[in-house]
Order: C-alpha cells, then structure tokens, then sequence
C-alpha cells in the first residue's frame, strides 16, 4: 500500500555530509529540504523542493550502479508530484540537486551533480524532488539527467479533483445550555476519502446567508465562514444560531490540516488534523457508554482471513469527543492512530467509549501492528500479527471471509469434504466480478 503517513518518532533520518576537499572538513548531519540550484529555463516554479542525501556509502562501491529503471519513483502524493532517484552515482564531492519545470502536458525534473572540485572517487545518493499545490488533471512526468539529457524515466500521473459542498440549516432554536446536539461546538466525520466538519451553533444574523469557502494548499485546508446580504439588504436587529455542515471528497489517503475560520480570517473557529485512512478501511465509535460493565481498558488484536480488527474497549476521554482510531498504512506497517476530536472546548467530564477500526483486503503475510494515543504521542500497543492464507473463498460476495463462508461450503460439499487452502484458489466462473456460491454451482457442487 502505498500511502502518505504522519511522521513517526525515531524514524531513520538519512546522513548527509558536506566535503570539503580543499580544507580537509567533513560536517555530518540530516537529511536537508533545500531549493535547489536553477537548472536550464530559469528558477524552479513555487512549491518545488528538493531533498538530496549526502554520500551513502565512504566511497565508491561497485555493487552500486545508477540503475535508471529499476531505482526511479514517480508518483502522486495529495496535490503533489514526488520524483525519487534512490542509489543515484555522482563524484563523492558533488552537492546533487533535483530541478523542475513546466512541458507542455506536465512536468520535466532534472537531476544535476552540481560539481565544483572533483574527488578521485564516486557515491551513491537518494535525491527527491516534489512539486506541492498542483491543479487536478493528468501529467506526463519526466526525468532527465541535467548536463547530458538523457531521458531516465516516465509516467503519467493523475491528480485528482477533491469536492467540496457545504450546507446552512434554517435558524435554529438553542443555547449553550441546550443538548449536546444543539450546543455551540464542531463534530467531524471521517470516512473513505472524505471528511465532514459539522459547525452547530454558529451566529448569523437573522436576514443574512451564510457563505463558506474553501482554499487547499498541500495538506492544509482553510475554509472561511462569512455573511452575505441578499439583494443590498442590510443586516436585522436580531441574530440565530445555525448549523453550518462543510464536506470534501475525493481525498488520497493521508493526514491533512483543517482550519476554519470567521469572516476575513480574523479569528480562527476550528483547528484538527483528519487522516484519511486506505481503502477498505472502516472505523466506528460508540456514544459515551452507561456506567458499569467492563472496568478496565481493554484492547483487542483480532487477524482474520483478509482482515485485521483493532477494538479499544472502555477507553476513557472527555464527554465532548468524537473519538476515531485511524489508520496511516505503509506497506506492511500498519500505524492505528487513536485521536479524541474534540467537538468543542473540553468539557468537565469523562466519559468510556468502546472504538474499533477494521482494515479489508490484507494479503497473507506479517503486519507491524501498533496503537497510538494522538499523533504519535504514546504508543499504547505494539506487535507483529500474522494474516493467514483463507482455507474458502468470500462465498457470500460481502467483502470479508468468515464462518457464513464456511458455511456455505459446507453445504454445499457436505459436511464430511470441508475445504482444504486450495479453495482459496476457486476463481469467478460466472463472470461477475466476484467469486462466491454461484461459481461452485457451476462446478457441480
């Protein structure tokens, strides 16, 4: 899975190294985002960085080679296009740097050495450049090396459009000593690809429409709440609180910034992160639960054929939350993120909440698992869970294998010819799109 996660403590920074030759210095440090030297056709266009790694190795090895095909990446992040050029060889006293600019259907990055005084030897280098706050549409995307030309690598690349609507409800009756519901404060949803951020009893005046607008810019959303007066009307003696429901769609997987602010951005209302979790991703929460049943926390690691549920069962936050359990997946490592979402100021009680997230689709193999409270802030679990191979097809078509599978297999079979792991491998004889009941039907079963 290839997916933009938040950043991680302890993550592995890259070495960097700046040689000195004339001087005989060597300074060590991390990994560096720096604009980088203007190739040819003027200054890189704004949003563009470029990372480059200093000298992987002391010295030229000769396992390592440039290997244009096999260490190129070139791909899609949110609004932004990433250019990667892993175990690139340049002199080991080279400042290699990563440039940009616009072709007629998309984007050409260059890669230069940057050389000024050579040394009798030769390194490997990562270098990565990336280009933020692009507009949805297709691009054509190119690599070349700068000082001969050479074409390295090309793909096409598909930015998306998110959407964005919002709705105003009618006046509404309520105060701030009201319901829950009808209390001033802000809930968010999140689901696939999509997140709603719900402002109930906001104050309008009572001959005013409310207007909002939106700006993206990377990861970050800003979105302004103003009045309008119809036809040049002027504002009433009176105000109302409404509820104001923004939602936008069609988001890549990742974590993004939310504000929302009052009328010319002068106060801002709402700040929150939102991680948009992978496909096949779902989470669910329960209100805040009665007193009794269970005592303590608990949390619970359930591997299915194809699934992975993580359960955080009586967890104690504040009353005003809208508790959610993420997920930022990156390859075999699967980061569930637990965060309280405060739908307005902390209120002065506690409630237990009961939250699952549940993740379809996992090939078999070993997962590093593990449970954050907040961005990353403590680590309440951690482990590594096997995904076995399923012994049955997803017979009943509903996207998750379990016992109405087996079930229905053996029905089907008898109970005396349960299936062994080869029926994993029953394919779509019907031509459906999915492999369930009806294709063993047509084998006769």
């Amino acid at each position: 899975m290839n997916t933009a996660a938040p950043n991680r403590p302890n993550q592995r920074k890259l070495r960097i190294r700046w040689l000195l030759p004339a001087a005989g210095l060597c300074l060590a440090g991390v990994a560096l985002w720096a604009r980088p030297l203007p190739g040819p056709g003027g200054s890189n266009p704004p949003g563009f960085l470029s990372r480059a790694s200093g000298c992987l190795h002391d010295g030229f090895e000769p396992s390592y080679r440039a290997d244009p095909t096999g260490m190129v990446e070139i791909f899609g992040d949110g609004r932004e296009i990433v250019c990667r050029h892993r175990r690139v060889v340049f002199n080991c006293c080279a400042s290699p740097s990563m440039t940009v600019r616009a072709s007629e259907n998309g984007l050409d990055f260059f890669e230069w050495e940057n050389l000024y005084a050579p040394c009798d030897c030769l390194c490997p280098y990562d270098l990565e450049g990336r280009q933020a706050d692009l507009p949805d549409g297709q691009y054509s995307v190119r690599l070349f090396r700068g000082d001969s030309g050479e074409l390295l690598a090309t793909a096409v690349i598909e930015i998306p459009a998110y959407g964005f609507t919002y709705t105003v409800s009618a006046c509404q009756a309520g105060s701030p000593d009201g319901p829950r519901e009808s209390r001033p404060g802000f809930r968010l949803e999140v689901g696939a690809g999509y997140f709603a951020l719900i402002h109930g009893g906001a104050v309008q005046n009572c001959c005013a429409a409310m207007t909002v607008s939106a700006a993206q810019a990377g990861q970050r959303f800003d979105f302004v709440e103003a009045e309008s007066f119809p036809d040049g009307s002027s504002p009433c003696g009176c105000s109302c609180p409404v509820e104001i429901g923004l939602r936008v769609s069609g988001l890549d997987p990742g974590q993004y910034e939310v504000h929302l602010f009052g009328a010319g951005k002068t106060a801002e209302l709402y700040s929150g992160t939102v991680i948009i979790s992978p496909p096949g991703y779902r989470l669910s929460a329960s209100p805040c639960l009665p007193e009794g049943g269970i005592a303590a926390e608990e949390i619970l690691v359930q591997p299915v054929h194809g699934t992975l549920i993580m359960k955080h069962r009586q967890v104690l936050l504040n009353c005003c939350a809208d508790p959610m359990i993420h997920l930022a997946a990156l390859g075999d490592t699967l980061d569930f993120i637990e965060l309280e979402h405060l739908n307005a100021a902390a209120c002065d009680c506690t409630c237990r909440y009961d939250l699952e997230g549940r993740l379809d689709g996992l090939a078999p193999g070993l997962y590093q698992i593990s449970l954050w409270r907040g961005l990353y802030e403590e680590l309440l679990w951690t482990g590594v869970v096997e995904i076995a191979e399923a012994p049955y097809p997803d017979l009943d078509g509903n996207g998750i294998i379990d016992a109405a599978d087996r079930d229905l297999l053996a029905g089907a079979l008898g109970e005396n010819a349960l299936p062994s792991a080869s029926w994993a491998g029953l394919t779509d004889l019907n031509g459906d799109g999915r492999t369930d009941v009806a294709d063993l039907v047509l084998l006769g079963l």
